[in-house]
């Protein structure tokens, strides 16, 4: 088996330069897929029931969809007095949903003109959210 074997000593304090922790940030990259890359192969082993020594799968994790709503209010609505409005409160709209819906209900226009119109439609009833920010590599630089 061929093996390139690369160290990067952690340093005690991180260096000032730009360049250099340019290059600590290539070494994350490379680092990172070639994590990937062996859990892939492992992953792949172990489904194949070929034995890596300390590893197995378990199984994913489940999940549960609603897939009838509207009998769940009833039934909650009939044995449990739950209003419409306290069941929509347990209740998330799917964006890429609704904006289909729009698209098929709402008023003649392009893809584009009903997003926007959606836009402006949902705007009093949302709040948006500023994620975190999320490091980007900057083209044709390299450290």
């Amino acid at each position: 088996m061929n093996t390139t074997q690369a160290i990067v000593e952690v340093p005690e304090q991180w260096p000032e330069s730009a360049a250099e922790m340019g290059r600590l940030m290539q070494s994350v990259e490379a680092a990172e897929s070639l994590c990937k890359l062996i859990r892939q192969a492992v992953k792949q082993r172990l489904e194949e029931d070929m034995p890596v020594d300390g590893w197995t799968l378990r199984p994913g994790n489940k999940r549960r969809d609603i897939v009838d709503p509207e009998g769940i209010y009833r039934e909650l609505r009939d044995s449990y007095g739950v209003s419409p409005d306290e069941f929509l409160k347990c209740c998330t709209v799917n964006l890429s949903k609704l904006q289909s819906l729009f698209q098929f209900k709402g008023p003649e226009g392009s893809l584009v003109e009903n997003k926007k119109a959606l836009d402006g439609l949902i705007k009093p009833y949302t709040k948006e959210k500023q994620g975190a920010p999320v490091l980007k590599k900057l083209e044709g630089i390299t450290a």
